[in-house]
């Protein structure tokens, strides 16, 4: 049996999430989940140990339970275990999080219907940068390759109806080790460009609003994306218009 409930504290910015786990076995098995579910101790042996280390000695579930462990304590959150009668026992999780004040609000009237092409080698970032752009109501397709991205920009100025928007990774125009924006310029010239800055080196590239490139820092997170997407389109930040 398994439940979620959303727990108040008595500032109203902030609450409680709880997660309960109802489990049945004999004793031994309890114990087993008793020090399966213990919490890091503060001094913790395992901080020393090199990842090459698992890497070589695979021990996934033991290295996943830990890991799990490790993102409750990052995130100050408790992992609780309570014996209780006819041999069963509950595991309680409970994560603290905070309300937000301010609506993220993307500028749906500039970029509503709009085509958008994402470059990004990583799917997993690629579909939350998709997420996030389709909630700004753009069409939005997807290539983990460069020249996957050139063919859709082919075609689709072949068909005269030619991406707006790119958003391109910094880690993937360093490894293509090619001039790739002037090229995407010269498939489409009046194109938009953001990169995705995960490279985070001193030398930081600047908004250059005249050739209509622009940055956003990794990770890159809904509000951001916002803002980010007003710059290109011209329209007042959210704080500008309260």
């Amino acid at each position: 049996m398994m439940r979620l409930a959303e727990t108040p504290i008595e500032d109203k910015e902030q609450g409680m999430y709880e997660f309960s786990l109802m489990m049945q076995g004999d004793s031994v098995s309890l114990d087993i989940q008793s020090g399966i579910l213990s919490p890091i101790p503060k001094n913790d042996p395992m901080k020393s140990v090199e990842a090459a280390f698992f890497l070589n000695n695979p021990d996934y579930q033991q290295y996943n339970i830990y890991l799990s462990k490790r993102l409750i304590s990052i995130m100050g959150g408790t992992l609780e275990f309570k014996p209780l009668p006819d041999h069963s026992s509950a595991v309680v999780l409970r994560v603290p999080f905070t309300y937000q004040k301010n609506n993220v609000i993307f500028p749906l009237r500039r970029t509503f219907g709009k085509r958008a092409l994402v470059w990004d080698s990583q799917q997993a970032a690629a579909l939350a940068t998709i997420e996030m752009l389709r909630e700004s109501g753009m069409q939005c397709e997807w290539q983990s390759d460069l020249e996957g991205i050139y063919a859709y920009l082919k075609l689709a100025e072949t068909q005269e109806s030619p991406y707006e928007l790119i958003v391109l990774r910094q880690s993937d125009i360093n490894f293509s080790k090619e001039n790739c924006i002037p090229n995407i310029r010269e498939v489409s010239p009046s194109i938009a460009i953001i990169i995705i800055d995960d490279v985070h080196t001193e030398q930081q590239m600047q908004t250059i609003e005249a050739e209509r490139i622009y940055e956003v820092k990794a990770p890159v997170f809904r509000s951001e994306m916002a803002n980010v997407l007003r710059q290109v389109y011209g329209e007042p930040s959210a704080a500008d218009t309260v």
